[in-house]
């Protein structure tokens, strides 16, 4: 009896159609008729049996043989007493009612890795980096970001100043270690939006200036971006995005560049792609901080409501249009440049808590 398969010299890719005979308590591999490898049956080093994947034999003097025959093998051991039991891998491989639980439970395991213990993982981590390690990420990313989109503000510097006075008022009571910095900008069609980079610079657009009714709209939506900071949220979604990169690299076998989490990190922030934890956690730290300082919740609720307005397109700035050009600039707005660079989502559930947390006292002189 002879088995088919293919023959690898050692230390030679290239396969060679052969069969394996066995007589006598000998393997004898050969090629076309002639003798490559001859070995006992106890002397030869064969492969566990794993579904139907090849099976691979190796000699004494290094010749593979390699064959789909996996029952054939398992006879010839069997045959001179070297039967052996069927590993626990094929053994489930070969009942898929086994299979399918333990395949739904290996899915669950992942899924659950991958909602749960993956973020605690990146939290841990994102704590451990020092704050003064994170300029490098501010530093690239808002240059990209003025190459690439931003424009110079065209607020008048009085203003500005005004503006920077208030807020390293609101950043005097973090004691975190950040550099806490304000850069101002505008954005194409002057979006109203703000965001915050890893290493503390915030970086606020001309539109939601202009879009505010009060100064501590402005405010409040400061103190949302230094709740981000605070709390490392984008640097917690850059090293998501990194280990999600390095498992799908091992996974895949191929290596992914883990810059591109980096790489990416502009457009993640101008679209404000955190989750709704991290927004009701930032809305937390600004209403903690305007309640403390007994500043009425209802600038912030108003902050969210006025930039929803401008997301619709119903900015009341915009008066002198028409309501036909108003409804169709507001449709262009959702299919450009609103779908990618648009502020917070709207969240009605945000706004009302802010509304209910509204103090009866009045704000502060602005």
């Amino acid at each position: 009896m002879s088995i088919s398969g293919h023959y690898y010299p050692e230390n030679v890719s290239q396969a060679q159609v052969a069969n394996m005979a066995y007589e006598q308590g000998y393997c004898i591999l050969s090629v076309q008729g002639e003798v490559v490898a001859k070995s006992l049956v106890n002397q030869l080093n064969i492969s566990e049996r794993l579904g139907n994947m090849l099976r691979q034999v190796r000699f004494e003097n290094g010749a593979l043989f390699e064959s789909k025959a996996n029952d054939d093998i398992d006879a010839l051991l069997k045959a001179y007493g070297q039967q052996r039991t069927s590993s626990w891998l094929h053994r489930l491989e070969s009942k898929s009612i086994t299979i399918i639980p333990l395949l739904l439970v290996a899915l669950f395991v992942a899924w659950a890795s991958y909602q749960w213990a993956l973020p605690k993982l990146v939290h841990v981590a994102a704590f451990a980096l020092p704050s003064s390690q994170l300029g490098m990420i501010g530093e690239g990313t808002l240059e990209l970001l003025d190459e690439s989109l931003l424009s110079p503000s065209q607020l008048g510097a009085k203003q500005q100043q005004t503006i920077r006075l208030r807020f390293q008022k609101l950043t005097q009571e973090t004691g975190s270690g950040f550099d806490y910095q304000l850069y101002f900008r505008r954005m194409p069609d002057n979006v109203p939006n703000a965001f915050a980079l890893p290493d503390g610079s915030i970086i606020l657009m001309d539109g939601l200036v202009d879009i505010s009714d009060h100064p501590w709209q402005v405010d409040s939506v400061l103190l949302h971006e230094i709740g981000h900071v605070e709390q490392r949220h984008s640097l917690q979604m850059i090293l998501h995005d990194t280990f999600i990169t390095l498992i799908a690299s091992v996974m895949l076998g191929e290596a992914i560049s883990t810059s591109d989490s980096i790489a990416a990190l502009p457009l993640l922030l101008m679209q404000n792609q955190y989750s709704q934890q991290f927004e009701q956690d930032s809305d937390d730290f600004a209403s903690q901080y305007m309640l403390k300082h007994h500043i009425d919740t209802k600038h912030f609720a108003h902050a969210l409501q006025n930039l929803e307005a401008a997301m619709r397109g119903n900015d009341e700035a915009n008066t002198s249009s028409t309501t036909e050009q108003k409804n169709e600039a507001a449709k262009e707005a959702e299919t450009d440049i609103w779908s990618y660079f648009s502020s917070h989502p709207s969240n009605q559930q945000r706004i009302q808590r802010l509304l209910e947390q509204s103090s009866s006292n009045p704000s502060p002189s602005p």
